[in-house]
């Protein structure tokens, strides 16, 4: 699952298709919306990186992926993605980020329990009441009591519409932990605005990728096994790089 070398999107979760890779992205219910379409992958993650921070920095602290036309992701969108939970937590001075935890796992479940018992009503809401349902449910844990306020300052990256491949994706390497996978919501209503492709330098690209893989291996320890060797590769890379840079 090597980005470097265009990860077959995530490897199981690819499928050929004709439809472009995009994101598009709208604001509602004190949320940000992030539809992928196609495949997420190392492409498409620079655009995502800029975008989310640009977000959290605006004050935004919770992030819906809706993945109803997403294809596949590689292992840089993935660690991208869990370069948004990383960064909420530690804005806010809390990063429990403990291998083989669900830091969240009643507020999960209560977000499932409430979008399942809104099921047959979910297609005549409208795409905001659907997000403030699902705003909503976030809040409160599994017995119905508010969520620690804690836990809501520190951020929420969450996911609805994930399809079976895509949840292994997202299983494999661990990143199911922190995203919350919550069910089916009909936003496919919702204005979104496309999300324009990064340009970037090779340099600059590799650095994204880098890191992402390093989120990838600091919340799972095992994730090392599977990318520690092309870590070191492209580090190594990236100074001989720099290196030549600063000979010129």
């Amino acid at each position: 699952m090597s980005s470097d070398k265009g990860t077959k999107a995530g490897g199981k979760g690819s499928r050929s298709s004709s439809a472009p890779n995009r994101l598009s992205v709208a604001r509602g219910a004190g949320m940000v919306i992030i539809r992928v379409t196609g495949s997420g992958n190392m492409m498409t993650a620079p655009a995502l990186q800029e975008f989310a921070d640009e977000q959290r920095l605006a004050g935004f602290r919770r992030f819906l992926f809706d993945l109803c036309e997403c294809r596949g992701m590689d292992s840089t969108f993935m660690g991208c993605i869990v370069g948004i939970y990383t960064s909420l937590r530690k804005d806010s001075g809390r990063f429990p980020v403990v291998e083989g935890s669900d830091p969240d796992a009643a507020v999960r479940a209560t977000a499932e329990q409430a979008l399942a018992a809104h099921e047959d009503d979910l297609e005549a809401l409208t795409p905001e009441e659907a997000l403030g349902l699902l705003r909503n449910s976030l809040n409160k844990t599994a017995e119905g009591a508010p969520v620690d306020p804690e836990l809501l300052t520190g951020g929420i990256v969450a996911a609805v519409n994930v399809n079976e491949e895509c949840r292994e994706l997202l299983n494999i390497l661990g990143v199911d932990r922190f995203v919350r996978i919550v069910g089916t919501v009909d936003l496919s209503k919702l204005e979104m605005e496309a999300l324009p492709i990064k340009e970037m330098a090779s340099d600059e690209r590799r650095e994204i990728i880098l890191r992402a893989h390093e989120n990838l291996v600091e919340i799972d320890k095992r994730n090392e096994a599977q990318f520690g060797a092309f870590l070191r590769t492209l580090s190594a890379e990236l100074s001989k790089s720099k290196e030549g840079r600063d000979r010129e």
